[in-house]
């Protein structure tokens, strides 16, 4: 699809700001401009949203406020339409430059807003503005074949939170039994010889044989050690039986030896295929490095001809498992904000820079500016501002190739904006639009690397049950001491209070103390 935009007829003065000086610049006759479509080819790789998307009839998105912010800055006027061939801009064999770049340098347009990436090539025939954003190349792949290989695997089935659930269950259920071992009157009622067979450290070893699914004697003789120890052999089982449900579903997983995390990793394995878009500045990134690890990608993508031809490609590949996707990262981004299973690498190499693409002008007299083109996906944005003079004197040479030399004073349109950008970067207006524009919608979700491990909340309904059943030992042990109490405050005739804390000092003495007393109503009996 193609549209034009019709000329303004009338004249209008605007007034740029430009060092501390107010310079007018004449708003003429607007001329068609282009944009490129979505999924345009040229040399960057780009998807369109968020940069510029349709609504409706109108158009939103980063670009869309970018141009906003510096039209209220630099007071320019705009409008939009779609771009003719529907890309960015390369230049062919015989020198001529397709796309935005291309209605730059033939003068049919101003400026050129999109995610254009400052390439050396492009700096010979337009002028760029100082970035508005920065870049490089990552890759994304499923949340699932990132995970670190660990020396700790046997750790895996349970999350860290379960882990630390399952020590804090221990030592309570260990301090339960021996408290509960101490305040029953039946724990005492034997000879002297296993008076205190559930100390603290016997009631530690007594529940960790139940965790081995071994007894570990004596057992507990009265009701309340009984019900707390039948709570905790319940547990365990099902404590047990969940660990190596899930241990034996991840030693089954087909990615288990798999981890990726650097461009390191994805060349040093055969197990997934990765690729980039075909003849876009990704894989042309990795055709010209000297680097061994980056040439080795290159040639395994050149072997196995894993190139997509676009990112909802890649995309959807990425999403099927045993493919990483490899592209600029600040659209890696975008993509796993809206795609919580997916997950872009740390690592980002080939740094590089968006920036505007300014046409070329003498500073003289009254500088005009005629045609802002906007790389949309879909239209383009025009800016009725006049017709500039070129500071590069471009020619055909007799290769056949355009040889630009740049003038000696600066165009004052591309250093206005670069000032504009700078302000708006200081602001903080650039991190607000890339905030709202690449907002994640996986705020709150659960999945992460260790997804598949069993987090505390799956087994809340165990912890839940065994924490009832160490009330309920608690509850019936004391019950049973105040039954004691009772009895022996009615045959002592003495106060209840008075027999039941001496019951439990003598059962929270020292055992020669204890013994003692044992003897003494032994012998009274």
């Amino acid at each position: 699809m193609t549209s034009s935009v019709r000329s303004l007829d009338k004249e209008q003065q605007k007034k740029i700001f430009n060092g501390g000086n107010e310079t007018e610049h004449t708003i003429g006759k607007a001329t068609e401009a282009v944009s490129v479509s979505k999924n345009g080819h040229g040399q960057d790789d780009n998807n369109e949203e968020p940069y510029v998307m349709s609504k409706g009839s109108d158009l939103e998105g980063y670009c869309i406020d970018l141009v906003s912010e510096l039209s209220k800055k630099l007071g320019f006027k705009y409008k939009l339409h779609l771009v003719k061939d529907n890309r960015y801009g390369a230049m062919d064999s015989s020198g001529t430059w397709s796309g935005m770049i291309g209605e730059i340098v033939r003068g049919e347009a101003d400026l050129a807003v999109a995610p254009l990436t400052i390439t050396a090539v492009r700096e010979q025939f337009v002028d760029m503005t100082t970035p508005f954003m920065q870049t490089g190349i990552g890759f994304i792949l499923r949340k699932d074949l990132t995970s670190e290989d660990s020396a700790f695997s046997l750790l895996s089935p349970f999350s860290t939170d379960t882990w630390v659930g399952i020590l804090i269950a221990f030592l309570l259920t260990g301090l339960c039994i021996f408290l509960v071992g101490r305040i029953s009157p039946t724990e005492w009622a034997e000879p002297d010889s296993e008076e205190h067979n559930f100390t603290l450290l016997h009631s530690f070893w007594y529940i960790t044989g139940a965790l081995a699914l071994q007894g570990a004697g004596p057992h507990p003789k009265a009701l309340s050690g009984r019900v707390v120890g039948a709570i905790w052999w319940l547990f365990a089982i099902m404590l047990l039986a969940c660990y190596f449900a899930n241990f034996n579903s991840m030693l089954h997983s087909n990615n288990k030896h798999i981890s990726i995390q650097t461009f390191e990793d994805l060349a040093n394995q055969d197990l997934i295929d990765y690729g980039t878009v075909e003849g876009g500045s990704t894989s042309v990134f990795f055709k010209n490095s000297n680097n061994p690890v980056y040439r080795r990608i290159y040639q395994n993508m050149e072997r196995k001809k894993s190139y997509v031809t676009n990112m909802k490609e890649g995309l959807r590949r990425t999403q099927e498992g045993n493919f990483a996707f490899i592209g600029e990262a600040v659209s890696l981004d975008l993509v796993v904000a809206r795609f919580c299973e997916l997950t872009r690498s740390q690592e980002v190499i080939g740094m590089r820079a968006y920036s505007i693409a300014a046409a070329l002008g003498e500073l003289s007299g009254k500088v005009q500016i005629t045609r802002l083109v906007i790389h949309t996906g879909q239209s383009s944005a025009v800016s009725n501002t006049g017709g500039a003079k070129d500071r590069y004197s471009a020619r055909l040479t007799s290769g056949g190739s355009y040889r630009a030399q740049k003038a000696v004073n600066g165009s004052p349109l591309v250093k206005n904006l670069t000032v504009a950008i700078l302000q708006l970067s200081e602001s903080g207006e650039l991190s607000y639009l890339r905030d709202k524009w690449w907002a994640s919608s996986c705020e709150g979700d659960a999945s992460d690397d260790t997804s598949d491990a069993l987090q505390l909340r799956d087994l809340r309904g165990l912890f839940l049950v065994l924490g009832l059943g160490l009330a309920v030992g608690l509850l019936l042990a004391l019950l049973e001491l105040l039954s004691r109490a009772r009895n022996q405050a009615k045959d002592s005739k003495k106060s209840c209070c008075s027999v039941l804390t001496s019951e439990l000092n003598r059962r929270f003495g020292s055992r020669g103390e204890s013994s003692e007393q044992d003897a003494s109503d032994k012998n009274k009996a």
